[in-house]
């Protein structure tokens, strides 16, 4: 628990919980989920996520963050800030090689990726949605936590990025 005292909130690091949603477009499995409270009520929220894939031919662990959320009357005051930190160090402690997210350029959330190194992929990334159906993305951004050397050879490369075999993206 890490407990922002100046901002009266508090971050909460849930591990080990099932989640589960039905008809999920993106059907990702989510590793444990960031919730920070202000008293009982939930402010914000941002879920982690792990899983394998391959990026021409070399196998990689990608994870990261998705679901990023702020009540309003708590953006602008460190909430999602803390959230990404708090949810990238667990993904490093986890094993995620490369980070990655989508968010489309027309919301201003991805300034705040950006300042913690996040890039955009500039090309489209796939993913097999809940129907088992690929499915492309031109806004997703990637950052190196455990292996930066890689995450930089797929922001410069043009091969074909996945999320993997499994269902969903994040």
């Amino acid at each position: 628990m890490v407990y922002n005292r100046a901002e009266n909130y508090y971050l909460e690091g849930m591990y080990g919980i099932q989640i589960s949603f039905e008809n999920h477009l993106f059907g990702a499995v989510e590793t444990g989920v960031y919730a920070a409270f202000d008293g009982q009520r939930i402010v914000g929220i941002c879920y982690v996520y792990k899983r394998m894939t391959e990026y021409e031919g070399e196998e990689l662990y990608i994870g990261g963050i998705g679901g990023l959320a702020v009540a309003p009357e708590y953006r602008g005051r460190g909430c999602a800030r803390k959230l990404v930190e708090c949810a990238l160090q667990k993904s490093y402690e986890i094993g995620v090689d490369v980070a990655c997210l989508f968010t489309e350029k027309t919301e201003t959330v991805y300034k705040l990726y950006e300042k913690f190194g996040y890039a955009y992929l500039n090309r489209d990334a796939c993913y097999v949605d809940s129907l088992g159906k690929e499915r492309t993305r031109d806004d997703v951004m990637i950052l190196g936590l455990r292996n930066k050397s890689l995450a930089e050879k797929i922001l410069t490369t043009d091969g074909r990025f996945s999320y993997g075999k499994e269902e969903g993206c994040w």
